[in-house]
């Protein structure tokens, strides 16, 4: 439907606004494991003071969920500018060991890698709760400003979000809103050495638009469960550290998890300019079509 010349477009119809919410929906890479193990009221703090004694300042908030015997423990670490999924398992492995030989001696494990971590899957645990990162990336658009370079109308870009979403929920997609994330995520991944299977979680993008005026509207788009790195995996081919460099010229001297906030930052700038340049190509042509 468009290009990077599209996309160019897309840039320059407004000002695009960047947020880390990491506040809200985390930076933290999950591993969940499946166990048979006695649910009480005390399990889950038992699993924080037993994950506290291996002496990682990386471990974030673990999240317990029983099912009959079962349990399910999503683990959460902040794993800097890497994947951390290797890093994770081994954290995850030397929790439990401190668990069976403290509280828990009768627990047994099942999985080691649960789905409830849901990795490479799309799910609505994870655009709840947050997977790797969470951005949100927001653009105000002027009537005036837009009609330099498009006669689309805002009122037809907010209807047709609107309707997008309507409908998406109809056909039971989970965070499905987006026109182009899949699109544009993929070549960003495949230029930065991503593993090329998240694009499955990562591309679950939430689309919202909001009439401040009569003359502006605020389109977001937020990414809840973005998988990305800059060490690690493919990010150490040269074509692709080449161009981790050109987004990130001083990545090498940044503090620790300052590169992948940054390269996420860009990435979802540039799948919202994507989404506002596949918007206003429609809304041209709805409102041509109903304008005979």
């Amino acid at each position: 439907m468009h290009n990077d010349h599209s996309m160019l477009k897309g840039l320059q119809n407004g000002t695009i606004k960047l947020y880390q919410l990491e506040t809200l929906l985390g930076n933290d890479n999950i591993r969940a494991v499946s166990l048979r193990q006695q649910y009480t009221l005390s399990t889950k703090q038992s699993v924080v003071q037993h994950i506290s004694q291996t002496k990682t300042d990386t471990w974030l908030p673990v999240d317990v969920h029983p099912a009959g015997r079962e349990l399910f423990i999503r683990f959460s670490a902040d794993a800097g500018d890497a994947m951390g999924m290797n890093m994770l398992s081994n954290g995850v492995q030397k929790a439990l060991s401190t668990m069976q030989n403290g509280d828990w001696p009768d627990m047994k494990v099942l999985s080691l890698s649960g789905n409830v971590c849901v990795d490479k899957k799309v799910s609505g645990i994870n655009t709840l709760l947050g997977r790797g990162k969470s951005v949100t990336a927001q653009i105000l658009l002027r009537r005036d400003v837009l009609s330099l370079s498009s006669t689309a109308s805002l009122e037809t870009i907010h209807n047709i979000v609107e309707a997008n979403n309507l409908s998406t929920q109809k056909a039971g997609s989970v965070e499905g809103f987006s026109l182009t994330a899949a699109q544009t995520l993929a070549a960003v991944f495949t230029a930065t050495g991503q593993d090329l299977a998240q694009l499955v979680e990562s591309s679950s993008a939430i689309v919202s638009t909001s009439l401040l005026s009569p003359n502006s509207l605020l389109l977001s788009v937020s990414l809840p469960c973005l998988e990305m790195a800059t060490v690690g995996g493919g990010t150490g081919l040269p074509a692709q550290s080449a161009n981790l460099d050109s987004i990130i010229p001083n990545r090498q001297t940044l503090p620790t998890g300052e590169a992948v906030r940054t390269l996420s930052s860009v990435t979802a700038a540039l799948v919202l300019a994507s989404e506002l340049a596949a918007l206003c190509e429609m809304a041209e042509q709805i409102d041509l079509f109903n304008s005979d």
